[in-house]
């Protein structure tokens, strides 16, 4: 896994959503979900969506979803990954840190 540096905002390209990943991890709660999407509005979209080099997303639905649903701008950054299996491990091990 790598960050290649390059960053991509909602105006100039669209993320795909793969389901394999979309559903990797438990979904959030009803709380949750309506604290993010507060957030959202309230500041904006300030974490990046991470996605891959075929512009899957990785680690960020949650977010993609709420901004495209509120027109709130986001940023991408695109990791590049041996393949989707090294994608999974890495967003699994990433939302360990974020979610018990």
């Amino acid at each position: 896994m790598k960050n290649t540096g390059i960053r991509y905002s909602s105006a100039e390209r669209a993320p795909t959503v793969l389901p394999e990943m979309a559903q990797l991890l438990p979904p959030l709660t009803g709380e949750q979900l309506a604290a993010l999407e507060a957030d959202l509005l309230a500041n904006g979209c300030y974490a990046p969506v991470i996605v891959n080099e075929d512009m899957v997303i990785i680690d960020g639905h949650n977010r993609q979803k709420l901004c495209q649903q509120h027109g709130i701008p986001y940023d991408m950054t695109v990791f590049s990954f041996a393949d989707l299996l090294e994608a999974k491990r890495w967003a699994l091990d990433t939302q360990k840190a974020r979610r018990n």
